[in-house]
């Protein structure tokens, strides 16, 4: 019987989220299993009410460290976990009361590295980015991994996979300070040394719908904080096309996509952020690690993936590359372009 370690990081969380998160994990009818909660600094006593949990049963571990952010304390969790299968869950989220024997067995009738499931928000019951494949459930192999991670949102996720022991201890995620993307980036040191992984339709994980998240942030800092990271986190995923098995044609394509992924979030930042200056823009895009993806990628790539998009979203992307690429073109003008791109509804 595989013991499951779920790994929780926290960080002043609502106290009324992080005990609905609790409950969920003590409701699972499969029992073998300890529940890591890492306190990432928090001030607002949520972790009172986890060394409550913490007294009445010993599966629910508390660990404090100070505050270095969500991918520092999952790693902490990893160090610390005495199981034979990993899985990650946010702690204002819920899993549903069989993921835990959904999940060991799937590990017990095949050979892979990890197992992906679905989940859905809540209270909206809206599938959060859907994995669909013929069948019940499906093995894909690296390449189709790496396809995945590379062009699609389908892997980015830490929560919705679950994953052996082997694969995740003693690496080292180098994206201490990320608040933002900082899954996906796990997910691309993770996923390295994947070679299957087992996808199954199940709803296993519920997803809250929290407008006070990073995501879903309308505060101009932690927008443009949010690209930043979002680059940094894209060049990280060039190094890793680049040395992947895909064919030259679908490298290409994904390096686009990282572009593309980019726009999504100025697109964030024009469409909820207060007004943005020429100066906050320009810092974005003159910054080491937006220099480095450039310097990373070509035109050409980036033309292959605008092949591949809908003429709407072609056309935003195109001012971005044109940005990028152009250095005769009047910024100022090109800045209220974007204005006009992002900022009426767009997206």
């Amino acid at each position: 019987m595989k013991k499951i370690s779920i790994i929780i990081p926290f960080c002043n969380t609502n106290k009324t989220y992080i005990s609905e998160c609790a409950d969920s994990i003590l409701m699972q009818a499969y029992d073998n299993f300890e529940a890591i909660f890492v306190n990432d600094g928090s001030v607002n006593g949520c972790d009172d009410i986890l060394k409550e949990y913490a007294k009445k049963d010993n599966r629910i571990i508390l660990i404090n460290t100070a505050h270095e952010g969500a991918a520092r304390a999952r790693q902490i969790g990893i160090e610390n976990s005495t199981g034979d299968l990993i899985m990650f869950l946010d702690s204002d989220d819920k899993i549903r009361s069989d993921a835990f024997e959904k999940i060991a067995g799937s590990f017990d009738n095949v050979e892979v590295d990890a197992v992906r499931f679905n989940g859905v928000t809540f209270p909206s019951g809206k599938i959060k980015n859907e994995i669909v494949f013929d069948g019940k459930k499906q093995i894909i192999d690296k390449e189709e991994i790496e396809r995945l991670l590379c062009t699609t949102d389908n892997l980015s996720s830490l929560c919705f996979q679950a994953y052996r022991s082997k694969q995740l201890k003693n690496l080292k995620f180098a994206h201490r300070q990320r608040s933002y993307c900082e899954d996906y980036a796990a997910n691309l040191v993770i996923h390295k040394k994947t070679e299957h992984i087992l996808l199954i339709k199940d709803i296993l994980y519920e997803y809250r719908d929290n407008d006070a998240s990073t995501t879903k942030t309308s505060d101009k800092s932690v927008l443009l904080k949010n690209i930043k990271d979002r680059i940094a986190t894209c060049t990280e995923t060039v190094d890793y096309i680049k040395n992947s098995t895909l064919t030259e044609h679908e490298k290409n394509t994904a390096i686009g996509f990282q572009f593309e992924r980019i726009r999504g979030d100025i697109a964030k930042l024009f469409r909820n952020g207060k007004m943005v200056t020429y100066a906050e823009i320009e810092s974005v895009f003159k910054s080491t690690e937006f220099s480095s993806l450039v310097n990373n990628s070509s035109k050409k790539q980036i033309s292959e993936y605008l092949s591949t998009i809908t003429f709407r979203k072609k056309l935003k992307t195109k001012a971005i590359l044109n940005w990028i690429y152009d250095s005769k073109i009047n910024r100022i003008i090109m800045l209220g372009r974007m204005y006009e791109m992002f900022g009426r509804g767009g997206k």
